[in-house]
């Protein structure tokens, strides 16, 4: 008998087998039974696991991704072109192979692409047309992408003051929630002056901009313009400095005080978060801190100076509707590097979507690290050569949407 006719026979007798008794043993299984058996795939591997029939695919789509890596981009005078975009891992090796290749060659073909934001799988990048002049910074579309799937779409033109180009009082920030809607928003935030912020905000559900402009009390202007966001509960939140403060007995508390204010996706409604109150008298920079989502929370973290010496703090918003902001870790600067050395100079990137870690970037030799709040541990992840913020945090997202089918 030959071997080939006998693989046949035996996947003959497999298939009667079947056919007899309906299913696989693992097809006879309800659907909780094999969400909780794929829930626990590395989502590195639980790409694979789509890949067996529809109905892994549809249960795997419904689990929440981890985090897979960070986009970067690096910068090099001696090469061409000089910019690259780079995707790595935050776990394994320096020659691990990187979960996504940040070619974005389902784009159409272009000078450049810089990448703005990252938000729940989808990214937003402003693309320059191959025919733009390399001294034109105002020939791009604004385009929203899905890297797992290879969709996008670009954005219809907006118009930003010249006024706040120049200065670059503008930021733009990407909005997705799959767990409440299919369709994503962006918002461009201005500043118009002294006590004015603006909105325009792109809807894909109805494809079309919208403009809102909000009179806040004190003297407000925006944070820096790499400072991160955080999209959840249908609000934009964002850093925003705050010139002229005072405490609940009206004490002059002191110039360029951060605050987190938010917006909604209609551009209408404004919010004011607040700040950690007693945090107010002990920040040593205004531009330390930065906000994040964790655990479906928002975060603060930043630096402060006592008497008993520098510090890293990290807040939660424990109770989103009175916006009451708790303190969760704290750490020593000289416990946290292990070295008495204060001059350590360091940039905040995230804080892990579903753990109590914090990553960040040393000044010197462009290492990226991260600290566990939970052991205490600092660690190297890896050396990022000529790399440069922002970077952004990627959760993959692998289901197809109608609203970016270009």
């Amino acid at each position: 008998m030959s071997i080939r006719s006998d693989r046949y026979r035996r996947w003959e007798r497999r298939a009667r087998t079947r056919s007899h008794d309906g299913d696989t043993p693992i097809e006879r299984l309800n659907d909780d039974v094999l969400v909780e058996i794929i829930s626990r795939v590395p989502s590195r591997q639980r790409w694979r696991c789509k890949r067996v029939c529809r109905r892994w695919l549809r249960l795997a789509r419904t689990l929440p991704q981890s985090l897979a890596g960070f986009f970067y981009t690096s910068s090099n005078k001696e090469r061409f072109p000089e910019t690259a975009l780079h995707f790595f891992n935050v776990s394994g090796g320096q020659g691990g192979r990187p979960f996504i290749y940040p070619s974005f060659a389902f784009l159409p073909s272009r000078r450049r692409l810089d990448l703005l934001d990252c938000c729940n799988g989808l990214v937003l990048c402003r693309w320059y047309g191959v025919s733009a002049p390399d001294d034109d910074d105002d020939g791009f579309r604004y385009v929203v992408c899905n890297p797992a799937t290879e969709e996008w779409v670009a954005l219809p033109d907006i118009d930003i003051p010249n006024s706040c180009k120049a200065i670059k009082e503008y930021r733009v920030r990407l909005g997705f929630d799959p767990a409440t809607s299919s369709h994503f928003h962006v918002f461009v935030l201005s500043w118009g002056g002294r006590h004015r912020l603006g909105v325009d905000v792109y809807s894909s559900e109805t494809g079309t901009w919208v403009y809102n402009e909000v009179r806040l009390g004190g003297d407000v202007n925006l944070f820096h313009h790499l400072k991160g966001t955080v999209f959840l509960n249908g609000r934009l939140h964002f850093h925003t400095l705050d010139y002229h403060v005072y405490d609940d007995s009206g004490r002059w508390v002191g110039r360029g005080v951060p605050s987190i204010a938010a917006v909604d996706t209609d551009g209408e409604t404004w919010s004011d978060f607040g700040f950690p109150r007693h945090l107010q008298r002990d920040l040593g920079m205004e531009d330390d801190g930065f906000i994040q989502l964790s655990q479906g929370r928002l975060h603060y973290a930043n630096i402060t100076q006592r008497n008993t010496g520098i510090k890293t703090v990290v807040y939660v918003l424990e109770d989103y509707d009175r916006r009451e902001w708790v303190l969760k870790h704290t750490v020593k600067l000289s416990d946290m590097f292990d070295s008495k050395d204060y001059g350590i100079g360091f940039d905040w990137v995230a804080i892990h979507p579903e753990c109590n870690v914090i990553f960040f970037t040393l000044w010197s030799g462009n290492q990226f690290m991260c600290y566990n709040m939970d052991t205490g541990r600092t660690s190297q992840i890896r050396t990022l050569e000529d790399g440069r913020s922002p970077y952004l945090s990627y959760v993959p997202f692998y289901s197809e949407l109608q609203c970016l089918r270009s």
